[in-house]
């Protein structure tokens, strides 16, 4: 299984937006091939990957994919940041913004909304009762 990084300079043909971000893996990447990129990116020097090992500051949530993303995004920083040695045999892509993070404070927010929504329904549900109750006293 070949991986990448060959070369610790940029490409010459990337933007600086190109040339920055994060690497993540793809969807409907299964667990075997991540395992086989974290492997792959730890024992790369000078990637160190004693931070997911136990006890480590990183290793929580302990799953391949968080570990696989840790070290793939290690590995891409130490070299170069480069798009283009670093595909994980179409594993994994760079972006330039975390698809784990919440893009604006609008959406932080409707992040809430679900929780929020759950939280008034049985509020919302009385509250139709009551009125029901009501007004069936003053329609008497």
């Amino acid at each position: 299984m070949s991986h990448c990084c060959g070369t610790d300079e940029p490409d010459a043909g990337a933007s600086e937006e190109e040339a920055g971000g994060l690497v993540h893996a793809e969807a409907g990447v299964t667990e075997q091939q991540l395992q086989g990129n974290l492997d792959y990116a730890c024992g790369q020097p000078p990637v160190d990957c004693a931070p997911i090992q136990p006890g480590g500051a990183c290793y929580n949530p302990n799953t391949v994919a968080s570990h696989a993303g840790y070290a793939m995004n290690l590995l891409y920083q130490v070299s170069g940041k480069n798009p283009g040695s670093c595909n994980y045999e179409q594993t994994a892509t760079v972006t330039t913004t975390d698809p784990s993070a919440p893009s604006s404070p609008v959406r932080r927010w409707l992040g809430w909304l679900p929780f929020v929504v759950d939280l008034l329904r049985p509020a919302a549900f009385l509250i139709l009762i009551w009125c029901s109750f009501v007004s069936s006293f003053l329609l008497w």
